[in-house]
């Protein structure tokens, strides 16, 4: 008989994954729109491989998404911690910061549009006069127009992934409502099911529902399974599976559309990708320390509100400078790194006020003697500070605490000051002996954190391409990816 063996504690380097995802999407965003034929020659190179991958980080958010709500929603589905929790969770790790985000990008948008009506040259992003499609921005139901063939309009262009995100986020809260982990193993199986049909149907028509994006869900779900698998024979019979769902789904679109195109590719990608989660979750403990790894986990607990903050603040500055030509030839480096540079900058400073106050982990107010003293993780610890000598920390605190009383989001985990919190993903409980540990991370769009998300959080389907770029005009800057074209999705 094959001994149990369970992966337990907690992935400390999937933030570093997290953030190098959030980077590489940033690039993308602000290389790809300023390319033309100056940038055709050698010293060039890296800027055209930043437009034609740098939006792999959207497919590798996903699929640690798929990882930490596998998770929580195998935990709260088990009874470990409370159902309801899972959906105050979600919706308090998301909405908030999706809302002030899509403020953020309209207040952008209508200055440019004032300075313009002025007569004032700028370079300011505005794409605000969407009508009724603001309804479907702020309720993530804009990819999902599709369906109606309507073409999406973003006031924030990355918040498209988001629309996927919390599809995924209510169809794994139906496995959490069932009360059983067969639930969620029933569950996995009808999107895998799913996921291979609706290529096969369909082809490489995004018709804006979870299936559209499932294989990247479901290859962070594998990893988790895995990783709670008890025995040899049981991760054979998951790799057998998964290998399965891989092969289905490439089969479907290559069946359908006569070609290997990029929504296959991307599946292989984040196939590879949930591999190389699983061979180096071993090496945790040895790389979490590295200096290098150190820095991509502060940019990935920080990796949602870069991702829905940075595309605005990108783009505006980026169209300025386009202006005056600071994007010819390598020049468009300086002004990457610049454009890159302030968004990052902005987003660090806002993390703390429009972020961490509605997805810090809860702060008790004395140790549980029940569990005994836990060993406080990194957030926590900055959280407490926070509260405790910042005073804007203390007012953002109390209007994420008034926020949750007007959406009715109050007791339980909803609570942010709760005295006891049910235990955080990845921590042993004391009183639960028998219990292995999910393998998940502290800080996701997900229970462990996002995809953060993301954040530009979201995933592609197809390599983004040069519309948007008028052949009379070869210099003029592409529009924003995902904002009209129905096949580039921004991260």
């Amino acid at each position: 008989m094959s001994a149990p063996s369970r992966t337990t504690g907690r992935y400390e380097t999937l933030d570093a994954w997290r953030g190098l995802a959030c980077l590489s999407v940033v690039l993308f965003h602000a290389v790809g729109r300023y390319l033309d034929a100056s940038h055709d020659g050698p010293l060039c190179a890296p800027l055209r491989w930043a437009d034609a991958f740098g939006w792999l980080g959207v497919p590798l958010f996903f699929t640690i998404s798929g990882l930490c709500i596998a998770a929580a929603a195998t935990d709260r589905a088990a009874g470990v911690r409370p159902r309801e929790a899972f959906f105050r969770r979600r919706f308090r790790r998301i909405v908030p910061t999706l809302w002030l985000s899509l403020a953020f990008a309209a207040a952008i948008g209508l200055t440019g549009r004032a300075l313009a009506a002025a007569g004032i040259s700028n370079g300011l992003w505005d794409l605000t006069a969407i009508g009724w499609h603001w309804i479907t921005n702020v309720t993530l139901l804009e990819e999902p127009v599709r369906l109606f063939r309507v073409e999406p309009q973003y006031v924030n262009a990355p918040t498209w992934s988001l629309c996927y995100e919390a599809q995924f986020y209510a169809f794994m809260g139906l496995a959490v409502v069932a009360r059983s982990r067969r639930a969620v193993v029933g569950a996995v199986a009808a999107l895998s099911l799913a996921s291979i049909a609706m290529p096969a149907w369909l082809g490489a028509t995004r018709a804006g529902l979870l299936t559209d994006v499932g294989p990247l869900f479901l290859a962070g779900i594998w990893v988790h399974l895995r990783a709670q698998a008890g025995t040899a024979s049981g991760r054979r019979r998951l790799d057998g599976a998964w290998a399965g769902v891989v092969a289905g789904v490439v089969a479907a679109y290559a069946v359908r559309t006569g070609r290997l195109g990029q929504d296959a590719k991307q599946v292989l990608i984040c196939a590879g990708f949930a591999a190389l989660l699983v061979a180096l979750r071993a090496q945790d403990a040895r790389l979490a320390p590295r200096p290098v790894v150190r820095a991509l986990r502060a940019v990935g607990r920080r990796s949602y509100t870069i991702y829905l903050f940075h595309f605005p603040v990108v783009i505006s500055l980026g169209d300025t400078l386009f202006t005056v030509g600071a994007t010819q030839g390598a020049r468009l480096y300086a002004m990457a790194a610049a454009t890159s540079a302030t968004a990052i900058a902005l987003a660090w400073v806002l993390y703390p006020i429009v972020e961490r106050p509605f997805s810090a982990p809860p702060v008790r107010s004395e140790p549980d003697p029940a569990q005994g003293r836990d060993e406080e993780s990194p957030d926590e610890h900055e959280a407490q500070q926070a509260r405790a000598g910042d005073p804007l920390e203390r007012v953002a605190v109390r209007v994420a605490v008034l926020v949750e009383r007007v959406v009715g989001l109050e007791g339980g985990e909803g609570r942010l000051e709760a005295p006891h919190p049910p235990p955080e993903p990845g921590r042993v409980e004391r009183h639960a002996p028998g219990r292995a540990v999910e393998l998940a991370a502290a800080h996701d769009v997900g229970d462990g954190d996002a995809v953060d998300e993301g954040a530009d959080r979201g995933l592609e389907q197809d390599a983004p391409d040069r519309e948007g770029r008028d052949e009379g005009e070869p210099h003029a800057p592409r529009r924003p990816q995902g904002e009209h074209d129905a096949d580039a999705q921004p991260l």
